[in-house]
């Protein structure tokens, strides 16, 4: 699951789309979709970049021996926590908990966290040194991270909306979540790092990733 960064869709809603399979720099993938959601929604997968990151790690785990096959599907914007709990059952039902508990079916959040910076029309610690900047981010993004991990899905909509949050897959994150404290999975924040470090770089523009994992 993936926000939808180029095309509008509508809130509360996987947005689904029928495919064959996918090709990636590392192999291809099989297909599968979901009879929940709504579909039609190819042109707006095609072009989402949040759904091709994804894509070639899980052919390359297919290479190593594993028979995937791949669902996609984009949500962008949740109207309450009530609404990301109900397409968490949703999904369960349709995927099985049988086979979520086991590992053998995952589902997967792709989301950026904070954007910082003028470009993104947000810059609440202007004035700051950079360090401090990031430092205040990483503050901010550690506190969403604990609360989607420990399943609190209410309160990271309540904090993204009270600090004006720029993590655009906040909604995929809350199905996420949702669906992981339905099944009493314990998450957990594995990896964070920022644009800046990735290049070396001390911008006053830069995207923060956060990595958790479910189990």
């Amino acid at each position: 699951m993936a926000p939808s960064h180029y095309i509008a869709l509508n809130s509360d809603e996987l947005i689904l789309g029928s495919f064959t399979g996918y090709e990636t720099p590392l192999g291809n993938l099989d297909a599968f979709s979901l009879s929940s959601g709504q579909q039609g929604g190819e042109k707006a997968i095609e072009n989402e970049h949040a759904v091709e990151m994804v894509l070639p790690y899980l052919a390359w785990i297919a290479k190593q021996g594993q028979n995937l096959s791949v669902c996609t599907a984009l949500v962008s914007h949740l109207t309450s926590s009530d609404r990301a709990r109900e397409i968490a059952l949703t999904l369960i039902d349709e995927l099985g908990e049988a086979e979520l508990l086991s590992g053998k079916t995952l589902v997967i959040a792709s989301s950026d966290f904070t954007h910082y910076g003028r470009r993104f029309g947000h810059t609440p610690f202007a004035g700051d040194s950079m360090p401090t900047i990031e430092d205040k981010v990483k503050k901010d993004d550690s506190v969403l991270s604990s609360l989607l991990a420990s399943g609190n899905v209410k309160q990271a909509m309540d904090f993204c909306k009270k600090h004006q949050s720029t993590v655009f897959g906040i909604a995929a994150s809350s199905i996420v979540a949702s669906l992981a404290a339905e099944l009493k999975a314990t998450g957990r924040l594995v990896d964070y790092y920022t644009s800046n470090e990735v290049y070396a770089s001390d911008q006053d523009e830069f995207v923060a990733y956060a990595t958790i994992l479910w189990s």
